[in-house]
């Protein structure tokens, strides 16, 4: 009975480590996020394009969150003159980026104003 008692192979114990080191980095990343605080959302808002279409002008812009925190339904409003286009973006996520596009009559590359008016928790 030669097969009585098997000794582990050396490789089979350095993957198990591995496996365990793995498994507690994982667990101690989550653990970090989640009594780490977080960041409101803060955005920042800036005019990436503008075209003209048979219609008019559209401004394309893009809106970045700077918090931790998601946000649903922003509301973004863009001012020219006495010119006002408004957008809802559905959600934009604690560190990205979304996309809108705003109508004009005139073009928006001088003097728009863009501002957030106010947006919700997910």
């Amino acid at each position: 009975m030669a097969a009585a008692k098997r000794e582990r192979p050396v490789l089979e114990w350095i993957m198990a480590a591995l496996g365990l080191i793995l498994t507690l980095a994982v667990i101690g990343v989550i653990a970090a996020d989640a009594v780490r605080p977080q960041r409101p959302a803060a955005f920042e808002i800036r005019l990436t394009e503008a075209r003209r279409t048979p219609s008019g002008w559209v401004a394309q812009i893009e809106i970045a969150n700077r918090g931790d925190a998601a946000a649903a339904a922003v509301q973004v409003e863009g001012r020219l003159g006495a010119e006002t286009a408004m957008a809802q973006i559905d959600y934009v996520p604690g560190g990205g980026r979304e996309r809108a596009s705003l109508g004009f009559a005139a073009d928006p590359r001088a003097g728009l104003d863009l501002t957030v008016r106010g947006w919700s928790e997910p």
